[in-house]
Formats: C-alpha cells, structure tokens, sequence
C-alpha cells in the first residue's frame, strides 16, 4: 500500500502509535524515508524521548525532526511574532 502511495503522492503520511509503546511504529517506520517524533509539551519525559530516538535508531530508521504539540494558542499569539520582529 505504501509503494502504490509513493507512485501517486509527492508526500505520503503515515501516522503510528507511540514508539515506546508497541512495535508497530518501528515496523512501519522501516518502510518510510523518516519519521517526525511527536512529544507533548509538559508532559513527555527526556529518558523516554531518548529511549524513542534510539529505538528508531536501532531499526535504521531516520528522524527527520520533532514536532512539540500541546502548546497553548494563547502563547503564539500575532502580537508576540511583531513584537519579536521589531527588535
């Protein structure tokens, strides 16, 4: 299914449970150029963050980056980006 994906899409999206979890995000990521690790704010611990990384590591599998989610609206508000490029 991924292949037949790859031939039709420039991106393809594949969304797995938690590495820590199960296997199943070890298994999907093998077929995949990378994975984007997924960590909510406050709440997701270094130790296991790090145990993520070298899972996927250990199956050969790259990370691309990390997206923090979780974050409150308020905190990204059009004001502070001015403000932030103003000085």
């Amino acid at each position: 299914m991924l292949a037949t994906a790859r031939e039709d899409y420039e991106f393809v999206i594949v969304d797995a449970c938690p590495v820590l979890a199960a296997a199943d995000a070890c298994l999907v990521g093998q077929y995949t150029d990378g994975v984007l690790l997924s960590v909510r704010k406050d709440m997701s611990q270094l130790p296991n963050i790090s145990a993520a990384c070298e899972s996927l590591r250990s199956h050969s599998i790259d990370i691309l980056g990390t997206v923090v989610v979780g974050c409150a609206n308020e905190a990204y508000r059009r004001e502070d980006y001015r403000e932030l490029a103003l000085t």
